[in-house]
């Protein structure tokens, strides 16, 4: 089973910036005079700096998107923030923290969450750093959105990923690819989240009420998990149904063929004037009863129920295979690759280690993946598909009963109406 992780955003969700972003302001920028509030509510610093591209806000950048920012200007965890992580690590997660910044700020920031006034123990926590790159104003937000979606693939075949904790869209967006819950904390720059999440979108004030929104992001996974077994369970209950259903709509084709069949060969006489009109009825009866027949077969039809396959009839390969099991002979009985020749190979294989092993061979050749949420969910698929492969089949055949049930009640109708236009004119 895989071990439960929670990914977070370090700038803005861990580290309140605001704080270096003020200081910098204060220090190279004195003709500003702007308060941390100030800073806080204009994350994008238009303001302060002005929306145009100027000197002064490239000189403010170039500052800013050095590592050496990072040790003259050090930002503060967010409140509550330490003792969340460590009760996460404590309840048996793993924590991972993820940085758009990229591996030369890695030492400056590491160094930034464990010193004194932070005082995070790094220790049992995975941290990972963008590669370094040329970035510029126009490809940062791109390049740190794929180093993030990137880096989220590549844990998801590690650890089951309860929930991404951030604070601007990116977050959202890298977290919305995989079918994880988004949790943004209320930080400035999260008023630029304008993106949806449909596995959960949870916006959060401060760090107390993220731990209660891991916590339920949580609880859900497991109750999704249970929930996604018991319908598993239900369909496979429910393809004995269907097939239920496909022997009664047999059992009554076959005897509204064998009756219209009996009364259109005139074995059994029915004296009603025109006699064209039951032979009619008799035909269409005996037709839709008949292409009612069909459609039971195929939905009884032998059907793939994992793999690619599921849901389409199980190949047959050839004349021989069809003599060999007419006559009960072993060989030709099988086409290379199904389960008897699976089976054969098995049997044929000396070594124990690879035969311990050999479900992960038959999983990744069916499924291309060793990921057991993968595997669920891939038999929940299949075991769907092929319920509805015989369900279609199912509804055509019970669907021209209907219509031939229809063209007997209109004919039993013809009759007593002849007779008894009959009767009232004798």
């Amino acid at each position: 089973m895989k071990k439960k992780c929670i990914i977070i955003d370090v700038e803005n969700t861990l580290l309140d910036v605001v704080h270096r972003r003020h200081a910098i302001l204060r220090d190279k920028f004195s003709n500003t005079s702007s308060t941390i509030e100030d800073v806080r509510n204009d994350p994008k610093l238009y303001q302060i700096l002005g929306k145009d591209k100027s000197t002064t806000r490239d000189n403010f950048y170039n500052i800013f998107n050095k590592s050496e920012c990072v040790a003259q200007y050090p930002a503060f965890l967010f409140e509550n923030a330490k003792t969340v992580i460590e009760n996460f690590i404590v309840s048996g997660m793993t924590v991972i923290l993820i940085s758009g910044r990229d591996q030369s700020f890695e030492d400056a920031i590491k160094k930034e969450l464990s010193n004194a006034t932070n005082n995070l123990n790094l220790d049992n926590i995975e941290i990972y750093f963008k590669p370094i790159q040329q970035d510029d104003v126009s490809n940062y937000r791109t390049n740190s959105l794929n180093f993030k979606k990137n880096k989220i693939q590549e844990l998801s075949g590690d650890f089951d990923i309860i929930a991404y904790v951030g604070d601007g869209d990116n977050d959202v967006k890298s977290a919305a690819e995989f079918n994880i819950p988004s949790i943004i904390l209320l930080t400035s720059n999260s008023q630029e989240v304008q993106v949806k999440n449909e596995a959960g979108l949870h916006f959060c004030p401060n760090w107390r009420v993220v731990e209660t929104t891991v916590r339920m992001c949580l609880e859900s996974n497991e109750e999704i998990n249970k929930l996604r077994q018991f319908m598993t369970q239900t369909y496979a209950d429910w393809m004995q149904n269907i097939n239920f259903m496909i022997s009664i709509d047999v059992t009554i084709a076959s005897i509204l063929c064998a009756l219209s069949a009996t009364i259109l060969s005139e074995k059994i006489s029915i004296n009603v004037e025109p006699r064209i009109v039951t032979m009619i009825a008799m035909f269409l009866v005996f037709l839709l009863s008949f292409f009612s027949l069909i459609f039971c077969i195929r939905g009884f039809t032998a059907k793939n129920t994992s793999g690619a396959n599921s849901g389409n009839a199980v190949k047959m390969n050839s004349f021989r295979q069809m003599i060999a099991i007419f006559f009960g002979l072993s060989k030709n009985r099988s086409i290379k690759g199904d389960a008897l020749d699976q089976f054969q190979n098995f049997q044929n294989e000396e070594d124990t280690v690879k035969q311990a092993s050999a479900h992960y061979k038959f999983f990744y050749e069916q499924y291309k993946t060793y990921d057991p949420n993968a595997l669920w969910n891939h038999r929940f698929f299949s075991i769907r598909a092929s319920n509805y492969a015989e369900l279609y089949a199912e509804r055509f055949a019970s669907k021209f009963l209907i219509y031939a049930i229809y063209v007997i009640g209109i004919w039993i109708t013809f009759i007593f109406v002849s007779f008894l236009i009959g009767y009232l004119c004798n």
